[in-house]
């Protein structure tokens, strides 16, 4: 397909799905352009398969699934990046099925695809609480660390990029590296590849949990600083 693919990892999301679908599936209509939205459902155990299987035959046109084993966010992304690739997709979106990403920013990310090749939010006011603002804060801080990058919003997950510049830089990621996001926000703000901002409000999770586990974060923060010296070789 030419067009655009939407990449939406989902875990455990029953509670937010059939909202998420109401409010996004009419949006990308709206845009005037084909599109695909890829589902990657990252091993839920919850009743998030069987909605997506109802969304699927109500959007044959629309909706794709993609099952795996539970490996991650980062990894439902990665699998949810190739699928879009192979599809044939001129531009690639990924966002969250959780309900915090909202779809009134979508066009502005649409028109300034005629200004740059990455178009990415950044989270100015935040819905989720201090917590997860404090680790995205981190996240930001280790990237501009460990390799030199500063970046508002290094895994902020509203991002459009382009098909190619995204083929480049995933063929320079690890399929083992655990924060793809990340991974692909240092590759992409390292290459000569024009960039635009759109400042966004990120909502709070329309249901399901919010909660953090700071051991289980500052785990990943360490892991972090050494896949990231992997990017750098």
């Amino acid at each position: 397909m030419s067009g655009l693919a939407v990449v939406v990892p989902v875990y455990n999301e029953a509670e937010n799905l059939p909202a998420f679908a109401e409010e996004w599936l009419p949006a990308l209509n709206a845009l005037g352009t084909p599109f695909v939205v890829w589902f990657v459902d990252d091993g839920s155990t919850d009743h998030s398969p069987a909605i997506l299987e109802r969304l699927a035959r109500s959007h044959p046109a629309h909706v794709r699934l993609i099952r795996q084993e539970n490996a991650g966010h980062g990894a439902a992304c990665r699998r949810g990046y190739e699928e879009a690739l192979a599809g044939g997709a001129d531009w690639v979106l990924q966002i969250d099925s959780d309900g915090q990403c909202d779809s009134a920013y979508l066009r502005e990310f649409w028109l300034k695809r005629s200004e740059a090749a990455c178009v990415f939010g950044e989270r100015r006011t935040r819905g989720d609480g201090w917590h997860r603002a404090l680790v995205s804060r981190i996240c930001s801080g280790l990237v501009a660390f460990r390799c030199g990058i500063r970046v508002g919003d290094a895994n902020v997950p509203y991002r459009l990029m382009e098909a190619r510049v995204l083929a480049r830089a995933l063929q320079r990621i690890p399929p083992d590296f655990g924060l793809q996001n990340i991974a692909l926000t240092v590759l992409l703000r390292k290459s000569r590849v024009t960039w635009s901002i759109v400042p966004i409000r990120f909502r709070a999770r329309a249901g399901g949990t919010n909660s953090v586990n700071l051991r289980r974060i500052a785990l990943m923060g360490w892991r972090m600083l050494g896949q990231l010296g992997r990017l750098r070789a």
